[in-house]
């Protein structure tokens, strides 16, 4: 319970950020993807919905079923049907 409680007082830092990667030549990016940060000393993090959907946009777009690029905005309130 103490722990819980620590990382619950933390401030937490959000940003945006940009998921871009190459394949076969090709550029393929993700821009405005919500990204959190506990403190100013550790990693980048997205949530697990975040998470699943840049996965999704991903195979879509090597699949050329979407654009090689996308605004993560765009799709972010799209409901994740488990």
């Amino acid at each position: 319970m103490d722990e819980v409680t620590a990382v619950t007082e933390q401030t937490v830092s959000r940003s945006k950020k940009e998921f871009v990667w190459v394949m076969d030549g090709i550029e393929f990016k993700i821009s405005n993807v919500p990204c959190e940060r506990l403190d100013k000393n550790s990693e980048e993090v997205v949530d697990l919905e975040v998470a699943i959907k840049i996965e999704m946009l991903r195979e879509l777009m090597i699949a050329k079923r979407i654009p090689q690029q996308v605004n993560y905005e765009v799709v972010a309130k799209l409901p994740l049907d488990f």
